[in-house]
């Protein structure tokens, strides 16, 4: 079984990562093209887009999943404070 601590840590690190990336996409999305090639060393802007919008789904993928274990734990918990078996 996960700690819950460690789950909402983690749960709070990749809201924090996510909302960095949101933050990035926009800016990005500000900048011209000469300005985003050039800071981030790449041929096309829409590159740096892609790749931000690919991190943005797998980071929120990774929250729904923690959001899941967080959730299971809390099952866990209710279950065991009430003395019954989760599952039978």
């Amino acid at each position: 079984m996960k700690n819950p601590l460690t789950i909402n840590t983690m749960n709070n690190q990749l809201r924090a990562r996510l909302e960095d990336l949101y933050i990035e996409l926009d800016a990005v999305n500000r900048m011209t093209e000469l300005q985003a090639v050039s800071l981030y060393n790449c041929d096309y802007k829409q590159e740096v887009v892609n790749l931000i919008q690919e991190d943005i789904k797998s980071t929120e993928k990774e929250v729904r999943d923690y959001e899941d274990d967080e959730f299971e734990t809390e099952q866990d918990n209710i279950c065991r404070s009430l003395g019954i078996s989760r599952y039978c």
